[in-house]
């Protein structure tokens, strides 16, 4: 008995020696907390709070700096693709809206605005922020026309979108503080002016700048736009990509030219730019930094008021590109002025000039210029009726059949294939034989 008892208590020494030795063993390989990784989460599905008590919100982290979680955010079902189709919104009295103003707020990308003629839009302005938009005058050609000084101190219209179409619209008495109001004002990369009629205007047009932007104006009428402190034009086009001027008929700039660019690349063709009687504009075309340039069946008259003896300016101010070449074609070109200058050229100008007529006095080109076939003549009785400023040829020999085959520029055919029918008409220049010179060919129909 006495033996059993000694070994009863000897095994039990024997087992608190062996805890004694392996806890702190087995305690050592454990970690003193759990460390809560992105893959634990990631592999067992958990959210962080459900596997720590004290994980805190993103609001309250400093208790728990160790630990970042990645919770996967909630997915929402996708949504169907609308497809939307273009809106129709209508201005006038009994339409949908009394004003273009209350529209442009409403419009989205794709409508077309319908503005009515027989509505009452006296001072009111409008901003335009939509893309791919037509504003259109219906049942006639609606009138928006400036009261007082414009709250917005630009423009009656501003173009804040692309791709804008404007048609069938009349702008006037468009008057800023600062006298550089205009009937619109653009800053989208692509507008088109069709048959509006912009006039007595600080400015009738003026657009901003863009390396891609590309502006278009056909068959318009501008006319007495300027303050009359020559800064201020008919229509003033910024440093855009291209601007197209064709079949528009632009006159009577008040002191400012009837037509300023700064564009890359010009073409105006068939077009009507005079002074008249008494018009006092300075350049007819103004093409200040200079750029690939094509003037092509153009009629330009300057007057005997004007403020600047050149008709057209090329670089006057600069070169902003390494394109120097300005193409005249099939022009017909009159100074009434007692001297000028028909086209003044910075130097280093590469001057073309093909089939145009230059009537009165005056120098034709201030640098070395390509001359072919073109008739400089002062006084002589060539046209229909210089008095009425018609400059369709009489049957002369001097014109008929006396041009050549302008051929192309690059990928610009020079041709001219319309000519100008006054007013705002474009008809084809059908040739018989050879093309004659000038902006008209000539016809016993005439």
């Amino acid at each position: 008995m006495k033996k059993l008892f000694s070994r009863i208590i000897l095994q039990h020494i024997l087992y608190y020696l062996l805890l004694l030795f392996l806890i702190p063993a087995v305690q050592a390989e454990l970690p003193e907390k759990p460390v809560y990784t992105p893959e634990f989460y990631k592999l067992t599905g958990q959210s962080p709070d459900e596997t720590n008590p004290e994980y805190k919100s993103e609001n309250n982290t400093k208790n728990s700096p160790e630990i970042t979680p990645t919770i996967k955010p909630e997915r929402k079902p996708a949504k169907r693709a609308v497809q939307r189709r273009n809106r129709i919104l209508t201005v006038g009295p009994g339409k949908e809206f009394s004003l273009p103003s209350e529209a442009a707020k409403t419009a989205i990308d794709g409508d077309m605005i319908e503005i009515y003629a027989d509505g009452d839009y006296l001072g009111d302005e409008a901003v335009w922020k939509q893309n791919n938009i037509t504003i259109k005058g219906v049942a006639g050609r609606p009138h928006i026309k400036g009261e007082n000084l414009l709250k917005n101190r630009k423009a009656l219209w501003v173009i804040a979108g692309d791709k804008v179409l404007i048609e069938n619209i009349e702008f006037s008495n468009a008057r800023v503080q600062d006298k550089n109001g205009a009937a619109i004002r653009n800053s989208g990369d692509y507008l088109r002016l069709v048959n509006c009629y912009i006039h007595h205007n600080e400015n009738g047009i003026l657009t901003g700048s863009g390396k891609n932007a590309v502006v278009e104006i056909k068959g318009s009428e501008f006319s007495y736009n300027g303050f009359g402190k020559g800064r201020t034009h008919n229509i003033y086009v910024g440093r855009v990509a291209r601007f197209s001027l064709i079949n528009s008929y632009i006159h009577h700039a008040i002191i400012g030219h009837n037509v300023k660019t700064r564009a890359n690349k010009n073409f105006i063709s068939y077009n009507k730019i005079i002074d008249g009687e008494d018009g006092q504009s300075s350049y007819a075309i103004d093409i200040s930094e200079g750029g690939k340039s094509y003037l092509i069946g153009n009629v330009i008259q300057q007057g005997k008021k004007t403020e600047n003896y050149s008709i057209v300016a090329y670089a006057a101010e600069n070169f902003r590109t390494s394109d120097r070449e300005l193409y005249l074609v099939n022009n017909t070109i009159i100074n009434d002025r007692r001297s000028g200058i028909f086209v003044n050229a910075r130097q280093e100008s590469q001057v073309h000039l093909i089939n145009n007529i230059f009537y009165g006095d005056g120098k034709v080109s201030t640098v070395p210029y390509r001359s072919i076939a073109n008739l400089v003549i002062k006084n002589n009785d060539l046209f229909v009726d210089v008095k009425n400023f018609d400059y369709r040829p009489k049957q002369t020999k001097l014109i008929i059949d006396k041009g050549v085959e302008p051929g192309q520029a690059g990928d610009v055919k020079l041709a001219p294939v319309y000519q100008y029918i006054h007013p705002l008409k474009l008809g084809s220049r059908k040739i018989n034989r050879k093309i004659d010179i000038g902006a008209f060919e000539y016809s016993n129909s005439d």
